[in-house]
């Protein structure tokens, strides 16, 4: 289905998505790491956010790589992931 279609919208509308994952924007190192890296100085803090956000992107990418080699989904699909 192409992105802009009227369809879109219409199936959209009828999907019911109970497990819709886990929102771990921001949290991947905080949850993974040792309080005492976060509590050294605020200039390991700033390094480690941005890390952070580079480590949440890689793993948007490898789900979004995952749901186009799904032959089952459409290509366009974003509420999945």
């Amino acid at each position: 289905m192409l992105i802009d279609s009227p369809y879109t919208k219409i199936k959209q509308s009828q999907d019911v998505l109970l497990n819709v994952g886990y929102d771990y924007e921001g949290k991947v190192l905080r949850r993974t790491m040792s309080k005492q890296m976060y509590r050294a100085n605020s200039t390991m803090v700033g390094f480690l956010d941005r890390i952070d956000r580079v480590v949440y992107e890689l793993i948007e990418c490898v789900k979004r790589i995952k749901t186009f080699a799904n032959p089952a989904l459409d290509k366009n699909e974003r509420r999945i992931i």
